[in-house]
């Protein structure tokens, strides 16, 4: 292409054209920024309160989850009257305005205060909406003007561009002033550089922003899982099916379970469901807490992460992991149950892949952490409570009879030991239909055995004491110490029953009621017969009367263990059921154990 020469004196006039335009560039890009900051600021602030309403949320979630243990425990008390007025009195500034639909009535029901939390929560949602709408129109109108001004300054650029290259066509060759012109073409292209790149910092806090809601309406939805797992739970099984689910939607989580410390220091499996099949290391597994490495989240009580079962069983070899490798897991996430300082037994999580838990997982997990405490704290530790409260009731007669609490301690590991052998044979699928018992059963009778004869607090010292046979008479106050005894635990039971969500001394008045029955029905108070018995009476029933003939008493010597023995085994189907008098002569070895460790 050729160019005409042209005139110097066109030059002032191309150098003020020059200036103008820079004027122009400079103003446009002021507009751009002051968009950009505008959008920036919209951002700040949608988010800023986004975090508002996010604490809100996080409030009434608390208060959701104090509203649930109520509900558990099924009670209205003075605890629960001042939680309500907690409730009148929230206050927060995403809901400010909004009526209180609990000010104009009285003491609310459980599912009165729920609608209340739920009317807020949904007033949370809308509010969030809202704010979101809002600030998407605010970021598309300052993005129409962002991308109005880009456009119109893009084309006065190329408008310039294009006259600046005739211009400097026509001072090739003539004009010193060529490299202020090539600088002047540098200085626009490094300014549509930034122009191009703008929406990206727009973009990014568009996407902090929604990240923010998401993570609100994820908490809602948690908050609902939390609810819907923990509200229809009738057991501890039921429990951990629903929470496995629940908790798996947010956490790898194949397999859930349970175990307590028990009173000797060891570790027992109480519940356990897996994905994978029927778990190997179920209920009823007991290994020495010290054998362990759960010893050390005793002290510490913290949750325990462990990413590689396998590696960890070649450094740490373990009966329990190897069994839990064998279900097909490769990852553990471990959970202390914690009671006022006191470690009372451990949740475990398991998931089939390696490296499959993050400590934000651990922060998710103990979301569902607190309902799984509630319901242990409802199902174990007050059954624990009142066992220990009973049981110190009956120790009380040790001031009159120091056998008698060597007869407690002794008769009570006996049935123990009965009962977990009739478990091991549950969990291995050999037992006999009928006498299946859970790791729950065999906790309750061996809490309650020793409440056996509590009845006997009622009897006169001088027919509970005396040496040798009974008159018709004493015979009859004798017996009377079983209708004393269910009596007592049974208005316990009902009381309790009002308050709490289920009847925790069941087991115990089985035990009291019915370890006096026989076999073939010749047995008192209700000569009840055969399967009639509570599996747990004719538990203890063996366990009493093999103790009686094995102690030393003021007006008898103790039988040897062998003629005792041999007792037992000819009331088969008279005094006592022939098949649990097989499993405990198959215990013997567990039997003398005890016998020679608590003999007087």
């Amino acid at each position: 292409m050729k160019y005409k020469n042209t005139s110097t004196r066109e030059l002032p006039k191309k150098v003020d054209r020059i200036r103008d335009n820079v004027i122009v560039l400079t103003v446009f890009l002021v507009l751009i920024l002051a968009g950009s900051l505008g959008l920036l600021f919209v951002a700040v602030g949608i988010q800023d309160r986004s975090l508002a309403i996010r604490q809100d949320v996080r409030d009434i979630n608390a208060l959701v989850v104090r509203l649930s243990s109520f509900e558990q425990a099924g009670e209205y008390n003075q605890e629960y009257y001042r939680f309500i007025d907690e409730i009148r009195d929230f206050q927060c500034s995403a809901i400010r305005g909004f009526s209180n639909p609990l000010e104009t009535m009285g003491i609310p029901t459980f599912e009165q205060a729920r609608t209340a939390l739920r009317t807020w929560a949904t007033a949370l949602n809308d509010q969030l909406y809202s704010r979101n709408q809002q600030g998407i129109l605010a970021a598309v109108i300052i993005l129409i003007f962002l991308g109005g001004m880009t456009i119109i300054l893009w084309m006065r650029i190329q408008g310039e561009y294009r006259d600046q290259i005739r211009f400097l066509g026509r001072l090739k060759g003539s004009l010193e002033s060529l490299k202020n012109a090539a600088q002047f073409k540098e200085f626009k292209n490094g300014s549509i550089a930034p122009l191009k790149d703008q929406p990206k910092p727009v973009w990014a806090e568009e996407r902090l922003l929604d990240d923010g809601v998401g993570r609100i309406f994820q908490e809602m939805e948690l908050n609902s899982s939390l609810i819907d797992s923990g509200y229809n739970a009738k057991n501890l099984d039921e429990l951990l099916e629903s929470l496995q689910v629940a908790i798996a939607q947010w956490v790898p989580c194949g397999r859930l379970a349970l175990a307590f410390v028990d009173t000797s220091g060891s570790i027992v499996a109480e519940n356990a469901v897996s994905i994978l099949g029927p778990p190997l290391l179920n209920a009823g597994f007991t290994q020495s807490l010290q054998e362990t490495s759960l010893s050390e989240l005793v002290t510490t009580q913290k949750p325990r992460i462990i990413n590689d079962l396998i590696q960890r069983q070649e450094e740490f070899p373990s009966p329990a992991t190897e069994l839990i490798i064998q279900e097909g897991y490769r990852s553990s996430l471990t959970l202390p149950l914690v009671f006022n300082s006191r470690c009372v037994g451990f949740v475990f999580i398991n998931a089939d892949k390696p490296g499959a838990y993050t400590q934000e997982h651990v922060a998710l997990v103990q979301r569902f952490f607190v309902i799984i405490k509630n319901y242990v704290y409802h199902h174990y530790i007050v059954q624990l409570i009142l066992a220990q409260t009973a049981g110190a009731f009956v120790r009380t007669m040790e001031k009159k009879d120091d056998e008698t609490s060597a007869h407690i301690i002794r008769m009570s590991n006996y049935s123990h030991v009965l009962a977990k052998g009739l478990n091991e044979h549950t969990r291995r699928g050999t037992i006999k239909t009928g006498y299946e018992v859970t790791q729950r059963k065999v906790r309750e009778i061996f809490w309650f055995a020793p409440l056996h004869d509590l009845g006997k607090i009622g009897i006169p010292d001088a027919v509970l004491f005396k040496q040798g046979g009974f008159t018709p008479e004493e015979r009859r106050i004798m017996e009377t110490h079983v209708p004393m005894g269910t009596a007592i635990l049974q208005e316990l039971n009902t009381n309790l029953g009002q308050y709490l969500s289920q009847h925790f001394l069941t087991t115990a008045v089985e035990i009291i009621e019915t370890h006096h029955e026989r076999w073939d029905g010749s047995g008192y108070p209700n000569k009840l017969k055969e399967s009639a018995i509570p599996l747990a009476g004719r538990i203890v029933a063996i366990a009493d009367v093999f103790d009686a003939l094995t102690s030393e008493r003021p007006y008898k010597d103790a039988w040897p263990l062998e003629k005792a023995y041999q007792f037992i085994e000819s009331q088969k189907g008279l005094h006592f059921d022939p098949f649990l008098v097989d499993q405990f002569l198959e215990n013997r070895p567990a039997i003398e154990e005890i016998y020679y460790q608590h003999r007087g």
